[in-house]
């Protein structure tokens, strides 16, 4: 049965014009109420919005070529608009009542008019002036057009006439198109012609060439064909009239009857002989024009249809009706194919069965490419014609509906053309014969056999099955001259059969799939796959996974056999993965060299992993059906049946196919041949667990430094930060480096920083005397005594310390050291000074000398010194693969990733690689070793001239010591206790909470460990942390949740005993993990009990509980994963929802504008139903109380088309709900004006700060957490839903899920 494909419907006020734009996929509709709209059908979504006029907009155009469109509405007036800037350019005056249509011409700059001033005028839109007026009906003058190419112009009146003009005149006169244009076709003058009396016979430069009588009532539209001298007519008499046409006279030729009540519009099918026509009856009716008898009719319950609009050069067509618009199609233009083998592709072009050789087809492509052979010759001579299938019964029913080809007989020609038969199902036509040769014409001998079904697939070489209707319970198995050979029970009632391979089929029952063997009739268990009806199945080429494609969505099946010896087998299909989709899947095919699927939507070319991964590969202008993607390039289909071969920039999907199998040298040709980026990139390899691979990608200074720093790499981090150069990122580079123990890092960014102090204490503490020493005579050079003081104590330098206080003017005090550590010549030197002082009182009884501390372990100038210390790690992988790559130009990479991955793809499709590396990446050198250029990095002040001693090694002997290791005045001391060359290597066991920060960790696992700090860092850059305030309280409870006290012996302390769990694949000890998502979930129904019970306070509290707890969750798997995104979208919504009902209930009653506003704003939040039913009733009701009657409309027409149905009590509101609108229907008015549409309840742009609704363009930011929108102008202040983060930062986003 022929059917409606509607492509986008909306909702809004009545529409009354509609205009396609002619190569994008855009519709312009005016509306009652002054608005014009501006939508994207293919996604159903509102571009922008246009509001100058003052009163009802009826008539809309696009220019055919420039980015113009043009308006006129109620307010007299012709508005110019701009697409590039959105806005109007010009307006012209000149009639003097309503608008009805305007129309560009589609090669002259003009625009038509028809008004009711009973004129209709032409305008000149360049040189903005009114260049004819037609004038001669004495009514209404309802609709006017130009002829497609002719020039003529047909006007509708309620004068009850359509009167044809002659504007070749206009034309000559005004020298065409602004003098630019003109054509040597149809009426029109060649460029050079001239025509010396033409304005000596005509008084008008436009007249009236026809007058066509014969409707009993006023027309209200009239139209050309596209391609005939004929003109239909619709009219309030209820008939449309066909009239024909020629030079000298016009008449009528037939009355089309149908209709009961006005007639508002009709057009021609740019494609189809057909006629199409609305009415005030609610109906569309669909005319065989060449037959002239109607063909099909569309009812719609409660709208009038205004206006119908077609698409110039697609199969498109738009109703605009009372309450919104419709773009539907008459018929679906996928062309029915088939892929035989490999390179044999059977396909339907117009009505003709074809066969294409497709290696041929891609060796002319690419001669053609090469400047040979055109690509039309190169499609012919690949192209077979086979035989005519069936004439469709009428213009309007379509051709086959599927094509069937055996790919399991190899030597013989079995296709089965498939047809829709009406309210019988479907029937099919048996073509048998020799398989075609490519080049030469098809030698004949082809048997055809009919016979009806509901569903078909080929299951041997020589027979295919049958069922009969929908939910059958037998298989019917026929052979190759259409006999049935046997009938097989179903273990179900089954909708649809798909080919399954040689003795199988693959069986549809409702939304459920089954494995089905015919000869021993063994099932293996169902699978449950998305809704929205299944279009296709496909196996992959190993036959181990199985795409499912449906409207909107796919489902990747893996398929395991396993026999257990009864009918009902185990194994069966298993759910890998689900992708959905927001605008409609055209079609697809796996890549036959890696494994992958490539699929096609309306807008974009597409891919899928078996790893459930996928991206985009590129954008599309128009639908294509992918049936072939191999070696690089991909077949498809256009809506016109014509086969293209296409290289595919598969670049992505394979690095990340090698990235998944652990191919890193192939990772590494990808990255050296420098064409992956982009943000989606980066974000997937570190969500993946290879951020050292992202750090390729990065070209972010800034970005850059802080994934280095995250994944560990302070090499790389030390290059961006000379890049960057300012003190936050070296000092955010010195405390990292610290906690890592990168000694000669953190040496290098406080030298940058002149941390003078800081580096005094890391050279103590590392045991670098000879540097500490350094930093003794840069303290003295600066006269910084304090500093000198301090290095010379850190020193164990009693001589300097007393030179030190003795040139500040502290002489007892140097005094009493120089004779506590027994410098007798300093303290003679010094005793005249001091006579008088009791310096025997305050001598220490027993003296110690301060000495530097002598280092557990040495690292040699070839050692890292990075602690812990241990034996130096290969390199990994990774970095020996891109050092083997190094100095590769991008070509060269380019080749050789194309030769790898292409020509030995089939063997890792079936036995995916483990990773390691070959021979070539052994020969890598295996140092990483970190070092530092004291002198470069310093610079500035640190270029002293002053020569660096020897590390400890070539110190001089400290004062106060002997070359035997004892000190002069305090007596004999044990030398070796001093001798670094007797210290004692320790070997260091790692504690747990170090293990748990290994690595790349969560911020969970950094807050286990008790590094609080160290995590809001990270949240810091990883969400742009503001208030870390919320965040304390979960701190302290995961970190509880993540230690226990084992009671100690009596008088012993308890000892502290670390939860850890073991990593996924028996990996590295990981801490308890406290928020889950099954512990969110548990937050989410509380909070849901709340807002049930109308505690929207607590409610609130609940919600934002959730938000802040998010951070610290852990996912297990990409599911939990991707569920936990899911949980900060629903708690969004419901944060935004209880900020504004707390906001509505703190106004007063005399702001009731703001009350609609903000309980309007609530209804658009996304809510459980029930919650939303919730709403919506009380948004009923303060709209009713206000008396905004057309918002009250919107809330009830809501909760009438809603799904409610299963909460308790709302069958009686609905009830209400419809009484509710039918009143405001009549009603019709707002009597407080709010900013609120209803036709954005479902996109609702929402500013959180202001709590104002935007307009759809608005420049707006978003929290990099929560994702809550506000104006731009509020960027950089606190995100007032979440209340975590600042608005509009960059940042890398939430890591749920640890690395692998």
């Amino acid at each position: 049965m022929s059917k409606m494909f509607v492509k986008c419907e909306t909702k809004s006020s009545r529409v009354k014009g509609l205009a396609f734009h002619p190569s994008l996929q855009w519709i312009l509709a005016a509306l009652h109420n002054g608005t014009i709209q501006l939508w994207d059908y293919r996604i159903g979504s509102l571009i922008d919005k246009f509001e100058e006029h003052e009163g009802p907009v009826r008539g809309i155009d696009f220019h055919s070529s420039q980015p113009l469109f043009v308006s006129g509405g109620d307010d007299y007036k012709v508005k110019l608009w701009s697409l590039t800037t959105r806005k109007c350019i010009f307006t012209f005056l000149g009639h003097l009542d309503y608008l009805r249509t305007v129309f560009f011409h589609h090669i002259y700059p003009w625009v038509l008019s028809a008004s009711d001033d009973q004129t209709v005028r032409i305008w000149n839109w360049q040189s903005r002036a009114c260049i004819a007026v037609l004038t001669g009906h004495n009514h209404y003058v309802m609709s006017a057009l130009f002829h497609p190419f002719e020039d003529l112009v047909v006007s509708a009146s309620l004068d009850q006439t359509i009167r044809v003009w002659d504007t070749s005149g206009l034309r000559e006169k005004t020298g065409g198109a602004g003098g630019a244009h003109a054509l040597g076709t149809g009426s029109f003058s060649a460029p050079g012609t001239s025509r010396p009396h033409a304005e000596m016979f005509t008084a008008n430069d436009a007249v009236c060439k026809f007058v066509l009588e014969g409707h009993e009532r006023g027309v209200n539209w009239a139209a050309f064909h596209p391609s005939l001298p004929l003109i239909a007519s619709a009219a309030d008499d209820r008939l449309i009239k066909l009239w024909r046409y020629n030079d000298s006279k016009a008449w009528e030729v037939d009355t089309l009857r149908g209709h009961f009540n006005n007639v508002s519009c009709l057009v021609f099918h740019p494609q189809r002989e057909l006629l199409i026509s609305n009415s005030e009856d609610r109906t569309i009716r669909v005319w065989d024009v060449s037959k002239r008898i109607g063909v099909h009719t569309f009812r719609r319950e409660n709208d009038r249809f205004w206006i119908i609009a077609a698409h110039r050069s697609s199969s498109a067509l738009a109703v605009g009706h009372d309450s919104g618009m419709v773009v539907f199609k008459l018929h679906t233009e996928r062309p029915p194919s088939a892929l035989h083998s490999r390179f044999h592709f059977y396909y339907v072009r117009d009505r003709v069965l074809c066969f294409r050789d497709l290696l041929l087809s891609l060796q002319l492509f690419q001669k053609s490419g090469e400047g040979g052979r055109n690509a039309a010759g190169a499609h012919a001579v690949a192209e077979v014609s086979i035989c005519e299938v069936r004439r469709p019964a009428n213009a309007m029913t379509a051709g086959p509906k599927l094509l069937l080809v055996n790919s399991l007989n190899t030597t013989d020609l079995n296709a089965l053309v498939i047809y829709a038969d009406g309210e019988n199902g479907f029937a099919y036509d048996l073509l048998v014969g020799p398989l075609p040769q490519a080049g030469l014409p098809y030698p004949g001998g082809l048997d055809t056999h009919t016979g009806s079904c509901h569903s078909v697939a080929f299951v041997s070489r020589n027979r295919f099955a049958v069922i009969d209707k929908a939910g059958a319970t037998t298989l019917g198995i026929y052979n190759m001259n259409n006999e049935l050979c046997k009938k097989v029970d179903l273990p179900c009632a089954v909708d649809r059969l798909f080919f399954g391979g040689n003795n199988r089929v693959i069986l549809k029952s409702e939304d459920k799939l089954r494995f089905f063997e015919v000869p021993t009739r063994r099932v293996y268990p169902e699978v449950q796959c998305g809704g929205g009806g299944i279009r296709a199945v496909l196996l992959s080429p190993t036959g181990e996974h199985v795409m499912v494609i449906s409207k909107h969505a796919l489902t990747l099946l893996k398929f395991a056999l396993s026999d257990n010896g009864t009918t009902e087998a185990s194994g069966g299909f298993e759910v890998v993965c689900a992708v959905h989709e927001n605008i409609r899947i055209k079609g697809g095919a796996w890549d036959e060299d890696n494994g992958a699927f490539v699929y096609s939507t309306l807008s974009h070319v597409k891919y899928l992993l078996l790893n459930g991964d996928r991206g985009i590969i590129h954008c599309l202008n128009e639908a294509i059906y992918i049936f072939k993607v191999q070696r690089g390039m991909y077949y498809y289909l256009d809506r016109c049946a014509s086969v293209h071969v296409e290289p595919l920039n598969c670049q992505e999907y394979l690095f990340k196919l090698a990235l998944h199998r652990r191919q890193f040298d192939q990772v590494a040709l990808c990255v050296r041949n420098g064409q992956l980026c982009g943000n989606a990139l980066i974000a997937y390899l570190k969500k993946k667990g290879y951020p050292e691979v992202a750090l390729e990608f990065l070209t972010d200074k800034r970005a850059r430094f802080h994934l280095a720093l995250e994944v560990g790499s302070m090499d790389d981090a030390l290059a961006a930060a000379q890049e960057i150069n300012d003190k936050s990122a070296w000092q955010l580079l010195g405390r990292t480096a610290l906690q890592q123990g990168h000694a000669s890092l953190v040496e290098a960014a406080y030298q940058k920083l002149k941390e003078f102090e800081k580096l005094s204490f890391l050279y103590f503490i590392t045991g670098h005397v000879g540097k500490l020493r350094k930093m003794l005579r840069i303290a003295e050079l600066r006269k910084d005594y304090m500093s000198k003081f301090h290095n010379a104590l850190l020193l164990g330098d009693a001589e300097e310390r007393v030179q030190v206080l003795a040139d500040v003017g502290q002489l007892a005090l140097a005094a009493l050291t120089a004779k506590t550590y027994g410098l007798t010549a300093l303290y003679d030197q010094l005793r005249d000074s001091v006579k008088d002082m009791p310096l025997d009182e305050f001598s220490p009884a027993v003296p110690q000398l301060l000495m530097p501390p002598v280092p557990i372990l040495r690292c040699t100038e070839a050692e890292s010194s990075v602690w812990p210390s241990a034996a130096s790690e290969s390199a990994s992988v990774f970095d020996q693969a891109m050092r083997a790559t190094a100095g590769m130009k991008p070509e060269v990479a380019g080749a050789r990733l194309y030769k790898e991955m292409v020509e030995g793809a089939a063997s890792a499709v079936c036995t995916p690689g483990s990773g390691a590396p070959g021979p070539a990446w052994e020969e890598a050198d295996g140092q990483d070793g970190f070092e530092v250029d004291f002198g470069e990095v310093g610079g500035g002040d640190w270029s002293d001239g002053i020569e660096l001693p020897p590390d400890d090694a070539g110190a001089a002997p400290l004062l106060g010591m002997d070359a035997s290791g004892r000190k002069e005045g305090l007596g004999r001391a044990d030398a070796a206790q001093l001798s670094p060359d007797s210290a004692t290597f320790v070997a260091k066991r790692d504690s747990p909470h170090t293990l748990w920060v290994k690595g790349t960790p969560l911020v969970a696992d950094l807050v286990s460990a008790g590094e609080f700090g160290l995590a809001l860092d990270t949240l810091q850059r990883r969400v742009a942390l503001r208030n870390p305030a919320p965040l304390l309280p979960i701190f302290s409870r995961v970190y509880q949740a993540t230690w226990a006290a084992l009671p100690g012996l009596p008088f012993a302390p308890s000892l502290p005993l670390p939860l850890s769990e073991t990593g996924k694949d028996g990996g590295a000890l990981k801490p308890h993990r406290l928020v889950l998502p099954t512990s969110l979930m548990d937050d989410l129904r509380e909070a849901h009990k709340l807002v049930t019970a109308g505690r929207f306070q607590e409610a609130l509290g609940s919600f934002r509980h959730v938000l802040h707890s998010i951070p610290l969750a852990v996912a297990g798997n990409a599911e939990e994963e991707q569920q936990i995104h899911e949980f900060i979208e629903i708690a969004r919504h419901y944060v935004t929802g209880m900020i504004l009902e707390m906001a509505r209930l703190s106004l007063g009653e005399a702001d009731v504008s703001r009350n609609i506003e903000l309980v309007a704003y609530f209804a658009c939040c996304k809510m459980q139903a029930s919650h939303l039913f919730l709403v919506l009733r009380r948004a009923m009701s303060v709209a009713w109380k206000a008396q905004n009657f057309v918002t009250t409309a919107a809330f009830a027409r809501r909760l009438v088309n809603g799904n409610f149905l299963a909460i308790k009590g709302a069958q009686e509101e609905i009830t209400k709900a419809k009484k509710v609108l039918m009143l405001c229907e009549q009603k019709g008015t707002d009597a407080y004006a709010i900013n609120f549409e209803p036709s954005e309840s479902e996109n609702l742009l929402l500013c959180t700060v202001t709590l104002n609704r935007l307009v759809p363009g608005t420049a707006t930011t978003r929290c990099p957490f929560c994702n809550a929108t506000a104006k731009v102008e509020f960027s950089g202040r606190l995100c007032p839903v979440c209340e975590l983060s600042e608005l509009g930062a960059r940042v890398v986003g939430l890591q749920f899920q640890a690395a692998a």
